[in-house]
Order: structure tokens, then C-alpha cells, then sequence
């Protein structure tokens, strides 16, 4: 026991002697960890203090030169966009000055270039004043008044060089008619003088002028006015007066070209191969001048380039047609002969003409693929039947329309009396054969063939005189026999003429059957065709004499008649109206315009010339009667009307003259209130008119 409590207090005394050991030991260590912890806050003081004492100095000092930094860049900025602003203007400026500088030198060789005649070279300075004045350097360059000025300028020059050109082309190729030629010593035998001053030493000059103008944009319109008086004053003359000739005199400063009255006229019948030779020697003139070659620009698909060409090609271009339509119509058309005798002397005419052709084509004038003069002569066989066909027929229509009561007394008509078979000449429609043999060998009755005595109309005992001319000259005639025959059909024909021309249709195409080229002599060239048809029409005209005089046919005409006299006055009345309303309608307006008067004017000139083709009236002799005579006298308001349409495209000087205090033309078909309404709606008020308005009363 005792040594159990021992033990206790042993344990229990250690066991404070421990606990007191570890408080001293904790003590301890509590006070040098407070007095670390104070070393290092007196270094974390020592720290931040030298860390941060000097910061808010330097974030001041940052904040205030980040607010002087934010100040220069907005200047800066606005120095720069005005600076900028400024460069911009003074790169304008300069484009402008560089410009100004450009035109300026540019009019200045301008003036010297058109002073030395160097024409090609004064457009080339025009065109850099142009590209200059177009090469815009700033949208406000229309407000820059120097650039107006210079524009003005442009214009100006432009003007005087084409002036100068044009003056400088006139007086290169110089006109003059015989009425001012005769004041200058040529005479009055002279008709037109062509001078052209074009040596060879002034090559480069014409082509500088030629060039000019084709730069200008004016050639091809001069051209083409000298090609129309080229035309009129040489081609045309020399066409229609074949007794002029040209002459060509020769100087040092060029040539002249001369048309003249021959000294001994031609017959009117005369060859048309000297009018040819003077045309052509005309064209051929012109060649010295016009072989100046000149440069094109061509647009082709968008591409732009340039083609070389001459003066001759630009002047066919304008006149060829015209020429050859001319030459054709007024020359070789009237040359065809109309009788076979006269077609082989043609052959003259088809080498002048293919000549004339080849001529124009070596000069540039014609194109080689055009032969349109050569197939005109060359097709002969063809003009000379057509020609011979019309005159025929207008032979025919003459007859046709002759007097058809001059009757002569023919018959009796037998075989023997007929023509012989294949007779050549003229003088067969005389000839009387004593027998006539047939192709068949059977003879018929001697009775067949003959026609009684009997009166017949003296027209057309010629027409069958003609129809055997025509058969003797039977080179593609026979149409136009058949039908110079018949044009009978249009009028009455009597009896005996329809029987008599029957009669000789029976055998006329036989008895010249053997005389006639192939394919006539095989029985192309017959009329018998037309022997029913005559007879037949011969037999209702005389039978239907018999109906003359019956009352219903006379009734039936005086209706028809009727009918159409009551349908013209009804056009007429409707026509009337529609004047009247016309009329009333312009008289009402109470203000017109000069466009408005100018419209209404050719509005009521469309209702005028409408309405003279209703009343367009031929009478039987071909003359046509006045349709407005017509007019005035069927439509009742037609004269006011036309007064009315005059009032509107004349002054007031006019229409007062025109009313000639209430006895002019004017004054018998408008009042006095409807003149004045209609001059107060035209004209302003001014003295003048209220000096016409209190003359008309």
C-alpha cells in the first residue's frame, strides 16, 4: 500500500513539474513570436512606406501628362484634317494651274498653226483644249469663272477654225453659174464653171485642210453638198441638154472645168454615148483632188480604230446611186430602140456605157462589184420588147379612145384580099395576093373566108393596121398585139368592129407563122382565141340595143343615180358638221398658246388635205377637176373653216389686211365678235392689237 502511494505522489508530482516546464517553455515562445511579429511589421511598415510614399506623386504626375497627351492629339488631329484640307485644295489649285498652263500653250499654237494654214495641227491643239476643259479636278470647276471663260474661248476658236476651213475648202473648189460668170468676162455661152486649185506641189496643204475637216467632224457633210451640186449643176445638165459639152482649161494655180453649148447642135436623136463620155470626163476631173486619201475613225463592236479612205469613196458614197439612177432614166432609158431595125446600131451604145462603167470604177467612183449601168444595156432584147409593148399600147389607147362614129365603108373582104403568107415589110398590110395556100392540101370553101361590105369604125381599121405592123416586127410583140386588141373590150364595141377584127384574127396569126422566130412560127403568135370573145361581145352589144328602151331598166338608172347623189350629199352634210363643230370649238377658247396654235394649225391642215380626196374627180379626157371647188361649193361652212386655220398660223398685220374694214375675205366668213375672240385668245395685249381689234367693227 505504502508503496502505491508512493508511486502516486511520485507520478503526481512529476506530472507538475511538467506542466509548470511547458508553461515556461510556451511563455517564452509567445514573446519572441511577439517580437518577431513586431520586426516584421516594422519591416512591412518600412516597406510599403518606401513603396508607396513616392506613388501617388508619380500617379499624379501620369495622370496629368496623360491628360496633356489626350489635349495634343485632339489638335494634332484638327491640324491635320485642315492641313489635309489644305493639301487637297492646293492639289486642285495646281491641277487647275497645270491646266490653265496646258489650254494656254495650247491656244497659243493654236493661233500660230491657224496662222501658218496648218489646219490638221490647230485641230490637234483644239482637241487638247477640249480634253483639258473635260478632265474636271474637282466637282466645283463649273463655279471657276477662268474655266467659263476659257470654254467660251473653245467655242469661240472652234467656230473660227471651222470658219476658216470652210472658207479655205470654198476657195479650193469654187462655183459659179453662167449669171454671174457673164459679169466676169466668160460669156454668156458659158453655163457652169467648176474651179479646183490643186497642183501637185500643194499636196500637203490640201491634205492638211482635208484631214482638218474629217478631224472637225464637217467633211462628210461637205462632201455630200458639193456630190448634190455636182449633181444638179454638171450631171443633170449635161443629161438633160445634149448639146452641152465640157472643157477642162488649165492654169498654174489649178483646173477649171467648163460646160458649154456645142458650137453645131446635135439632133435630138443623138447617141447617148457623149453625154457618158462628158460625165464621165466631169467625174475624172474631179479625180486630182478627190484621190486625197483622209483618215477615218471607225467604231466597230465597241473597238475604236482608224480606216483609210479617199475623197472619191466618201463622194460615191453619197451620189453613186443617184448618178447611175439618173443616167439610166434620163439617157439610156429614152435610147432603146423601138424598132428592130435600130437594135443592132445599139451595140454602139452598150460598149459606150460598159466603157463609161469601167471609167468610174478605175477612178474610185463606182465599186467594182456594181454593173448596174452594163445589165441595163446588156438586158437590150428585153427593154426594147418592153418598150415596144407600151408603145403599142398607148398606140392602142389612143385609138381606143378616138372618136368611134368616124366610120369608114371595107368589103367585101375575101381570101384574096388578105395579106401574103410571110410577107416581110412594112408594105404587106397593102399587098393583095391573088391565092393563098395553105399548110393542108384540102382547099376550103372560097366562101369561108370573106366578110361583107359593111361600115366599121375608122379607129379600128387602124388598130388592125397596127396589129400587122406589129406582127412584122414580131421579136416578143405578141402580148402586146393581144392586147391593143383588147383594150376594145372597155368600150361598146359595135358590131362590125367586133366581126371585122374577128375576121382577121381567123387567119393573122397563120399567115405570119412562117416568117416568125422560134417559138411564134410554132403557133405562140396566135389570135384565135380571141375570135369568140369578140364575136360574142359584137353579138350582146348589138342585141341588147333592144333593152335600150325599156322603162324598168330607165327606172332601175334614175334610182342608182339617185342613190349616189344621196349618198354624196350625206358625206357632205356629215363633213359640214364636223367643220362647224371644229370651228366652234377653236372660236370659244379663250387663251392660245403659239405651240397651241402651231398643233390646232396642223391638225385642221390633216382634216383639208383628207378631204380633198373625197371629192378628187378625173373626167373622161384624163383631166383631174379642182376638189376644193368641190369642196367650197358643197360644204357649206368650208370657206370659214379654211379662214379660221389661216387666222392661226399669220400675225396681226395680216389678219387686219385680211379684213379690210369689213370687205376682206375674212370679214365674209367670221363676225366681227368671233375675230376678236380669236385674236384676244392668240395675241397678247399690246398696242398693236387694240388698235386691230377697234378696226374691226
Amino acid at each position: 500500500m505504502c508503496k502505491n502511494s508512493d508511486m502516486s505522489s511520485i507520478v503526481t508530482e512529476v506530472l507538475a513539474n511538467a506542466g509548470r516546464i511547458e508553461k515556461i517553455d510556451l511563455d517564452a515562445k509567445l514573446g519572441a513570436l511577439s517580437k518577431k511579429m513586431m520586426e516584421l511589421k516594422l519591416e512591412v511598415y518600412e516597406s510599403l512606406e518606401k513603396k508607396y510614399k513616392a506613388f501617388a506623386p508619380n500617379l499624379m504626375m501620369s495622370v496629368d501628362l496623360m491628360t496633356q497627351t489626350q489635349l495634343r492629339l485632339t489638335m494634332s488631329a484638327k491640324e491635320f484634317q485642315s492641313l489635309s484640307v489644305q493639301l487637297s485644295e492646293t492639289n486642285a489649285v495646281l491641277q487647275v494651274l497645270t491646266r490653265l498652263v496646258g489650254m494656254d500653250e495650247a491656244l497659243k499654237e493654236f493661233g500660230e498653226s491657224l496662222a501658218a494654214r496648218k489646219y490638221q495641227r490647230a485641230v490637234g491643239n483644239l482637241t487638247r483644249v477640249h480634253d483639258l476643259l473635260a478632265a474636271k479636278s474637282s466637282p466645283r470647276d463649273s463655279e471657276i469663272k477662268i474655266l467659263q471663260a476659257l470654254n467660251k474661248k473653245y467655242s469661240f476658236e472652234k467656230e473660227r477654225l471651222i470658219s476658216d476651213v470652210t472658207k479655205a475648202w470654198l476657195d479650193m473648189v469654187h462655183w459659179e453659174l453662167h449669171d454671174a460668170m457673164e459679169k466676169k468676162g466668160f460669156g454668156p455661152m458659158v453655163r457652169v464653171s467648176l474651179c479646183i486649185k490643186c497642183t501637185e506641189t500643194q499636196t500637203e496643204e490640201v491634205y492638211e485642210l482635208v484631214q482638218a475637216m474629217q478631224d472637225l467632224g464637217i467633211l462628210q457633210q461637205k462632201i455630200k453638198n458639193f456630190g448634190d451640186r455636182f449633181l444638179k449643176s454638171v450631171v443633170e445638165l449635161i443629161l438633160n441638154d445634149e448639146n452641152l459639152a465640157t472643157t477642162i482649161e488649165r492654169q498654174d494655180t489649178g483646173e477649171t472645168l467648163l460646160l458649154s453649148p456645142m458650137k453645131v447642135a446635135k439632133p435630138e436623136s443623138s447617141s447617148p454615148v457623149s453625154c457618158l463620155n462628158h460625165i464621165c470626163e466631169a467625174v475624172l476631173f474631179l479625180q486630182k483632188l478627190f484621190s486625197t486619201e483622209v483618215t477615218l475613225s471607225t467604231n466597230d463592236r465597241g473597238q475604236v480604230g482608224n480606216v483609210k479612205s479617199t475623197l472619191m469613196s466618201i463622194l460615191s458614197s453619197f451620189i453613186d446611186k443617184q448618178l447611175v439612177e439618173a443616167v439610166i432614166t434620163k439617157r439610156l432609158a429614152d435610147s432603146i430602140p423601138s424598132s428592130s431595125k435600130d437594135l443592132e446600131a445599139y451595140s454602139e451604145v452598150i460598149t459606150g456605157t460598159e466603157n463609161f462603167q469601167n471609167q468610174l470604177k478605175r477612178c474610185g467612183f463606182l465599186h467594182d462589184d456594181d454593173n448596174t449601168l452594163a445589165d441595163f444595156v446588156n438586158n437590150v432584147n428585153i427593154l426594147f420588147a418592153n418598150k415596144k409593148c407600151q408603145e403599142l399600147l398607148e398606140h392602142a389607147r389612143r385609138l381606143m379612145t378616138g372618136e368611134m362614129h368616124n366610120m369608114v365603108s371595107i368589103g367585101p373582104i375575101g381570101a384574096d384580099d388578105l395579106p401574103p403568107v410571110g410577107l416581110e415589110g412594112t408594105s404587106a398590110k397593102h399587098s393583095k395576093l391573088e391565092g393563098v395556100t395553105f399548110i393542108s392540101e384540102r382547099q376550103l370553101n372560097s366562101k369561108t373566108f370573106h366578110l361583107p361590105v359593111c361600115c366599121i369604125s375608122e379607129s379600128v381599121k387602124k388598130l388592125m393596121d397596127l396589129a400587122y405592123e406589129t406582127l412584122h416586127e414580131a421579136v416578143c410583140a405578141q402580148n402586146s398585139a393581144q392586147c391593143s386588141i383588147q383594150l376594145f373590150y372597155s368600150t361598146p364595141i359595135h358590131h362590125n368592129d367586133c366581126m371585122y377584127i374577128a375576121h382577121h384574127l381567123l387567119t393573122l396569126g397563120h399567115q405570119f407563122r412562117r416568117g416568125l422566130p422560134p417559138p411564134l412560127n410554132r403557133g405562140a403568135a396566135t389570135f384565135v382565141d380571141l375570135v369568140p370573145r369578140l364575136r360574142r361581145q359584137g353579138t350582146e352589144v348589138f342585141v341588147g340595143f333592144a333593152n335600150v328602151s325599156e322603162e324598168g331598166n330607165h327606172s332601175k338608172a334614175m334610182k342608182a343615180i339617185r342613190q349616189m347623189l344621196h349618198q354624196i350629199q350625206r358625206l357632205c352634210a356629215l363633213l359640214n358638221t364636223a367643220v362647224v363643230d371644229i370651228i366652234s370649238k377653236v372660236t370659244s377658247l379663250e387663251d392660245i398658246s403659239a405651240d397651241d396654235a402651231s398643233e390646232l394649225h396642223s391638225l385642221m391642215s390633216l382634216v383639208t388635205d383628207k378631204a380633198v380626196t373625197f371629192f378628187e374627180i378625173r373626167t373622161n379626157d384624163g383631166r383631174q377637176r379642182d376638189a376644193k371647188q368641190m369642196l367650197h361649193a358643197n360644204v357649206k361652212k368650208w370657206n370659214k373653216f379654211v379662214q379660221v386655220m389661216w387666222v392661226l398660223n399669220v400675225g396681226l398685220h395680216d389678219i387686219g389686211d385680211r379684213w379690210a374694214n369689213g370687205k376682206g375675205p375674212l370679214a365674209a366668213e367670221l363676225e366681227a365678235s368671233e375675230l376678236k375672240q380669236l385674236i384676244r385668245a392668240l395675241f397678247q395685249n399690246t398696242e398693236k392689237r387694240s388698235t386691230i381689234l377697234a378696226s374691226i367693227k
